[in-house]
């Protein structure tokens, strides 16, 4: 039985940050879906940008099925051999339902809440093509977000709520949640 985590937020909530404490200090194998997709539009020569980013996923999931960017990731970190899997960035409730739904998944989802301007300034110190230029265009791409994702169902559907504004405390609640995880997988396990 596999124990998958997802992570779940708004753009640059802190999803990549929080599945590399994760993946180290857990040993979980980091699968990110917005690094397969950005590979998929690269191959395809589609210019890489936000806006391009949640066309391509919603036409992917259309012509493939609502899971098919989350089958994507668990077959990549099967591949790599991987039986503990954190995956940044479970987007819908077909993301949420291919992992409930599968019987040799044991899978809880964490949605990271940080506020908008703290997301905005985290974006500018990623560097990556798709960051947005002003605040104004951070908060027209998190309406494009809740448009197209419907991120506050995530939210009321996921396991757990981690607030990302102060790195210690963050910290301190992610071992609260992952200790709660651990034991109810190995609970689970043994039935």
């Amino acid at each position: 039985m596999d124990l998958v985590i997802g992570l779940s937020s708004y753009p640059a909530g802190g999803k990549d940050f929080i599945a590399d404490l994760i993946a180290k200090k857990y040993h979980f194998f980091k699968v990110s879906p917005g690094e397969i997709i950005r590979k998929l539009m690269k191959k395809e020569k589609i210019e890489i940008n936000r806006e391009n980013e949640i066309k391509y996923s919603t036409m992917l999931r259309k012509k493939n099925g609502s899971e098919f960017i989350m089958k994507l990731c668990y077959e990549h970190a099967k591949e790599e051999g991987a039986s503990k899997i954190v995956i940044a960035g479970v987007r819908t409730l077909g993301d949420l339902r291919f992992f409930r739904d599968a019987s040799y998944i044991f899978f809880k989802n964490i949605f990271i809440s940080a506020p908008a301007k703290l997301r905005y300034e985290r974006s500018l110190k990623r560097e990556r093509d798709d960051s947005p230029r002003s605040f104004e265009e951070f908060l027209k791409e998190d309406k494009l977000e809740e448009k197209t994702f419907n991120l506050s169902k995530i939210k009321l559907a996921s396991d757990f709520i981690l607030v990302n504004k102060e790195k210690e405390k963050m910290e301190k609640n992610l071992d609260k949640i992952m200790k709660k995880i651990l034991e109810e997988y190995k609970k689970y396990k043994k039935e």
